[in-house]
């Protein structure tokens, strides 16, 4: 299955408050924590068999600091991994990369606040290898930043920093073919001295921590002298918090059409108990309402449904997590095939607001979310009513945006579905994607606070 997550929001600044005025304290601001890299570290130069324990740092953590772990293991499916254990606390899935080609998964796990002292992992699925970074500070939130698999001879990891935030990039290339290059300056390059983490085998890691007014978007470039399928990943350790506390933890997407009552996969690995899981979904019927999903991770509500002549059912849907999971199964009253997207978002959520869609026969698709505080999450979705089957269809590309989903059928050049989000600074936001030539789209969104 060919997967991509993509571009986590920006952290959003809160509220300041007038409490000196009547006599009560004022409200106290975030604090921005001090994020730096304590030490790193990798298992070594074999790999390790499933279920046998390995080193990977140097020295034991210091309890409170965070622990990002990058495993490589060999396995060709989406969240291959079953579990990582270890003395240090309890690691959960952040993201994960096995895409065509690739011939193996490609994982970050997270342990955001350590609650013991050791170097040592255990992970199951299959054998493995893996890298560690010590992060002081108690990073806010540890969130996907960005994913992409090509086949290149300049693989490079691309994500949306926040404030002070520490960015951690990573490469992996199918064939173990040696990376020629690596990130300079500002990024701090791995290359690790052994036979597994380093240039000379395709994979590495770099790290920078980045000032108070960051740039858009950041890169890390790689190169490779012979053109080869690559995966890279960006993380992003939060140094300032979001108002409201919402950070989106995971996203992805099916990338492809399956028949009504399949199942599919809405997230690159399971999401966790209490994240608010948001699914956009669209089917080849033009009539509303025909889509219903099921899931072990708990009940999915229709938040809004928007279709009409020529315009498939664009819709979405929205689950409190009661159980962990990455896939649903939609099943349609009108239509045949369905396909579906996911995000996940970490905070004390309420529900989503449904947003005044946009239907548009244009090459600009804007649509305007007002109302909204610092910190809410907005959250678009656009659809072109041609779908993946066409092969000269217009096409959806994000002009104004920096946050979008480049997979099979859920990707603007290809499929004429996308879908972006960010966390809000005001109170008014405008997503606007285009397409050329003009043609019959519509556009769909919610407000998370």
């Amino acid at each position: 299955m060919n997967q991509q997550r993509w571009r986590i929001p920006l952290a959003a600044v809160g509220p300041g408050g007038f409490g000196a005025i009547t006599g009560f304290p004022a409200p106290s601001l975030p604090v921005v924590r001090n994020l730096s890299l304590v030490s790193n570290g990798d298992s070594g130069g074999s790999t390790i068999a499933s279920g046998v324990a390995g080193n990977v740092l140097a020295t034991p953590n210091t309890i409170g600091n965070a622990v990002v772990l990058i495993i490589k293991i060999n396995a060709t499916t989406l969240g291959a991994i079953t579990a990582v254990t270890s003395p240090m606390g309890t690691f959960i899935p952040l993201t994960s990369d096995a895409s065509a080609g690739l011939g193996a998964d490609h994982e970050v796990w997270i342990c955001r606040v350590t609650t013991g002292s050791s170097r040592q992992i255990t992970v199951t699925g299959t054998t493995w290898t893996a890298a560690a970074l010590e992060i002081s500070g108690t990073p806010y939130a540890i969130i996907t930043s960005g994913a992409s698999t090509a086949s290149s001879t300049a693989p490079a990891a691309t994500g949306v920093p926040g404030p002070n935030d520490l960015m951690i990039a990573t490469v992996m290339n199918a064939s173990a073919t040696a990376l020629t290059g690596a990130p300079g300056a500002p990024w701090n390059d791995y290359n690790g001295p052994d036979a597994q983490w380093s240039l000379a085998t395709g994979l590495d890691f770099a790290y920078q921590t980045v000032g108070a007014t960051p740039a858009a978007s950041l890169t890390a470039p790689w190169a490779i002298g012979t053109a080869t399928r690559w995966s890279t990943l960006m993380v992003r350790c939060v140094a300032t918090p979001n108002a409201l506390g919402l950070y989106v933890r995971t996203a992805g997407a099916q990338g492809f059409f399956g028949a009504s009552g399949s199942t599919q996969t809405i997230l690159p690995v399971k999401c966790q108990v209490g994240d608010l899981v948001i699914v956009f979904a669209t089917s080849n019927s033009a009539t509303e309402n025909s889509i219903t999903l099921s899931s072990a991770i708990g009940t999915f509500t229709l938040l809004g449904s928007y279709s009409y002549t020529g315009c498939p059912d664009t819709s979405i849907f929205y689950c409190f997590a009661t159980a962990q999971g990455n896939q649903v199964q939609p099943t349609l009253s009108a239509g045949s095939t369905v396909t579906v997207a996911g995000v996940a978002i970490q905070g004390p959520a309420a529900t989503p607001v449904w947003q005044t869609p946009v239907m548009a026969n244009s090459t600009s698709m804007p649509i305007t979310f007002a109302g909204v505080v610092p910190g809410a999450i907005c959250l678009g979705y656009a659809n072109n009513s041609n779908g993946p089957t066409v092969p000269a269809a217009p096409v959806i590309s994000m002009t104004n945006y920096f946050d979008s989903y480049a997979g099979n059928t859920w990707s603007f050049p290809v499929g004429g579905m996308d879908y972006a989000y960010q966390a809000q600074t005001g109170a008014s936001a405008t997503f606007t994607w285009a397409q050329s030539p003009a043609f019959t789209a519509a556009v769909v969104g919610c407000v998370v606070t």
